[in-house]
Formats: structure tokens, C-alpha cells, sequence
């Protein structure tokens, strides 16, 4: 898992230093797909999952008025989920995107189940 981290934490700050940005902002899709790639080459399975974000108050002036209010509470996001010996582990690079609409810390990378994450909800493999 040591390992795993270390990639992951490298994928972030690269991103951040890149886009200058620390929450990244609507980057979730592409720095998850860098994740997988680095993941892939270091032999780690993993695939990439669409889901949704769950938020405690929507900033209303992210989404359009033809958006239902349900919709609102989960806004689409990306993240990684780990196959093989880690499976049903989540990697979460760009969750504190989320810190402004959410009454608790968000953590920048998120490593665990998604049951322990509280707000990563639903999920498909996203080829």
C-alpha cells in the first residue's frame, strides 16, 4: 500500500503544480486517468469509476437552473477504484474540490473503502 500512496501523492502535487491549483477543480477525470496510467505501469490493478460526490451545501451558482435539486447534493465525479490484492479500495485525488460545499475536512487524497469515504456515491467502470 506504501507504494500506492507514494504514486498517488506524486500524481497529485503534479497536477496541482501543473494546473495551479490545489483543489482541482473539475480535474477530476484527468488526473484520475493519469492516476491509472502510473498505477498501470507500476503493475497495481485499478480502474477508472464515474460516480457521484455527495455535498452538504451546494454552491448554487455551479449548476445550471434545468438541474434538479437531488442532483445538486451529488455532483458527477471521478475516481480510482484498486483491483487485485487491494480490491474495492478507492483513490480519491481530487475530493478537497468539494471542501467548500462540505461541512467537514476533506482530505486531498482519499485512500480507503468507499464506505469509509461517506461520500463517494455510486459507481461504473469508465473506459
Amino acid at each position: 500500500m506504501q507504494k500506492i500512496k507514494e504514486i498517488a501523492s506524486k500524481v497529485r502535487q503534479e497536477a496541482v503544480n501543473y494546473y495551479e491549483d490545489e483543489t482541482l477543480e473539475s480535474m477530476c477525470l484527468c488526473v484520475s486517468r493519469t492516476l491509472v496510467e502510473e498505477l498501470t505501469k507500476a503493475g497495481i490493478g485499478c480502474e477508472l469509476i464515474q460516480g457521484k460526490f455527495l455535498v452538504d451545501n451546494p454552491d448554487d451558482s455551479k449548476w445550471d437552473d434545468d438541474i434538479s435539486d437531488k442532483l445538486k447534493y451529488l455532483p458527477l465525479h471521478y475516481w480510482v477504484r484498486l483491483t487485485g490484492k487491494f480490491k474495492g479500495t478507492i483513490i480519491g485525488l481530487t475530493c478537497s474540490q468539494f471542501q467548500d460545499e462540505c461541512d467537514d475536512k476533506i482530505e486531498d487524497i482519499f485512500i480507503g473503502k468507499k464506505s469509509e469515504s461517506g461520500r463517494h456515491r455510486s459507481g461504473r467502470v469508465w473506459a
